[in-house]
């Protein structure tokens, strides 16, 4: 599993680190509000474990960006705060677990091992942005100002469907790929290329009020286009 680390202490990332690798866990450290979200939007984790006493911002600014921006992750304080107050607002926010530093290796892995563990949230019946609007149980995409249906081929609804999940956030083009694979018997990676350049004239054409970017050696992803929307 990918976690990423937001913890500004050397010392306590670098011992976060090690407890996680002899789990098999891969770990990306950042130090700062700013670095985790530019890392969060261009990639894809299984895991947040967050400080709060951050330079340049605060731990609770994070968990705010992600709950507002719907970013499907577990997020998990770990922080040297033990106030009670503290930790009950952390958790009524949407942190996920709160862990009170220092802490016993064995606790850390075993509430990370938890919070893996845990079934994700159901996919909503519809998401919005912009101008248009998903739905994924029908598997169609409309612009909801006008109520008109947006016609894509399946291939283009899954290119969309996935995107939209996450608006904001990158979506590895591999993970695309593998989306198309139970549609067409023969997919590269170039394929995607091809898919959401039709799905940005065919969004652009319905006045959707959203843009598609690449994100570069990763992947793309969706945001509304300023200007648009309802």
């Amino acid at each position: 599993m990918r976690i990423l680390l937001v913890e500004d202490a050397v010392e306590v990332s670098a011992a976060m680190v090690d407890l996680l690798v002899t789990r098999d866990h891969s770990a990306d450290v950042v130090t700062d509000v700013a670095d985790a979200v530019s890392l969060i939007r261009s990639d894809e984790f299984d895991l947040i474990v967050l400080d709060l006493n951050l330079p340049g911002g605060s731990g609770k600014e994070l968990l705010s960006y992600c709950k507002s921006n719907r970013i499907d992750v577990p997020i998990f304080v770990v922080s040297a705060r033990a106030d009670l107050e503290d930790r009950v607002s952390l958790l009524e926010s949407g942190a996920d677990d709160y862990l009170v530093k220092p802490f016993d290796p064995p606790e850390f892995l075993a509430r990370v091992r938890a919070l893996l563990r845990r079934p994700k949230e159901k996919a909503p019946a519809r998401t919005w942005l912009g101008s248009l609007t998903f739905d994924h149980d029908e598997r169609r995409a409309f612009q909801h100002q006008t109520g008109l249906d947006i016609h894509l081929t399946p291939s283009e609804r899954s290119v969309l469907g996935a995107l939209m999940l996450k608006p904001g956030v990158g979506i590895r083009k591999e993970t695309l790929t593998n989306l198309l694979y139970s549609l067409e018997s023969d997919v590269q990676l170039s394929a995607v290329e091809v898919y959401v350049s039709r799905l940005r004239s065919k969004l652009d054409r319905s006045e959707a009020g959203v843009l598609i970017r690449a994100i570069r050696g990763f992947g793309y992803r969706i945001e509304a286009h300023e200007g648009r929307g309802p």
